[in-house]
């Protein structure tokens, strides 16, 4: 959302709602700023901010590296806990002080159970520096999502709220359908082949985006399937991207995560991202090159949203 965007949703009583998507948006970005305490001894004390955010624009080459520390400080990882053992099985997007945003598949699953706990803060596994952790409280699907792979959306919501930081702040959301760039940006500690577990680091994958009719070739199997994609691959709240000339894009352990483009920067808003779309599912792994992934398209969710994470 650009400046003028937010500046002109303020002015129209229609779309009031998409206001505070704005204004959560202008408050979050606040923190990418590291705030400097002057020396308590002086006259008269201040505090001058430091932008900390380490926001690789240049990144925008197609393929996969690993994350820089604070490049995606709204990404989440997502654990179940069937047993003693502690499974982290998906990621999401941290929203606001108290709610992670991720596909409804990972809400539940079969073998492990209902998401039980939250991590953020951090790029490795093994690194605790900076992590904080969160139980679950509530588990809220979208109303429309029967496993049938349409509506793949979900809302965690946190025990207790989030203190966010340089390492921790929520993402903003995108609000329109129409989406200015031509390249986005995965996320997640998801394998780089079907037969790996998670990775340890957090990679980010920069993705092309496809056609509806490309995607639909490509998952015309499943279309034929009864029950599941019964009305192929919509454009209305579906987005489908993915890497033409390698054979990974998106893989086992990043489902739930974010496909992110950079906000549009402002004097007030730096170090944003918009996210446009929820990883849902997509095909084998490591395995076939030129086979994009769909994802759940936010914009088509925004009222849904703000009715459980911001009500009026």
């Amino acid at each position: 959302m650009s400046a003028r965007f937010c500046y002109n949703i303020f002015l129209s009583v229609v779309v009031f709602p998409f206001a505070i998507l704005c204004k959560e948006c202008k408050e979050y970005s606040e923190y990418a700023y590291e705030k400097i305490q002057s020396p308590a001894l002086l006259l008269y004390p201040y505090v001058t901010k430091k932008l900390e955010c380490d926001f690789q624009r240049n990144r925008l080459v197609v393929g996969s590296t690993l994350a820089a520390r604070r490049e995606f400080p709204h990404m989440a990882l997502i654990g179940y806990q069937p047993s003693d053992e502690i499974r982290w099985l998906c990621g999401g997007s941290l929203i606001s002080e108290n709610f992670v945003l991720t596909s409804a598949v990972c809400l539940f699953t079969m073998h492990d159970g209902y998401a039980k706990l939250v991590r953020i803060g951090f790029t490795n596994k093994t690194d605790p520096t900076h992590m904080l952790e969160r139980t679950v409280s509530e588990i809220i699907p979208h109303p429309e999502y029967n496993e049938n792979k349409y509506h793949d959306i979900g809302l965690l919501r946190l025990s207790t709220d989030i203190n966010f930081n340089t390492y921790v702040r929520p993402a903003c959301l995108q609000t329109e359908y129409y989406i200015p760039h031509i390249l986005a940006i995965a996320s997640g500690w998801g394998g780089f082949n079907i037969t790996e577990d998670g990775s340890n680091d957090l990679l980010a994958t920069v993705l092309e985006f496809y056609s509806v009719n490309e995607c639909n070739n490509t998952y015309k199997r499943g279309i034929a399937v009864r029950g599941k994609l019964k009305d192929g691959i919509v454009d209305d709240f579906m987005i489908c991207a993915g890497i033409s000339k390698s054979v990974r894009s998106t893989c086992q352990g990043d489902g739930g995560g974010p496909l992110q483009v950079y906000h549009q920067e402002t004097d007030e808003i730096k170090c944003m991202y918009d996210i446009i779309g929820v990883i849902s599912f997509g095909k084998a792994c490591g395995l076939v090159k030129n086979v994009p992934d769909v994802f759940t398209r936010v914009s088509a969710y925004i009222k849904w949203i703000e009715d459980i994470v911001w009500p009026v």
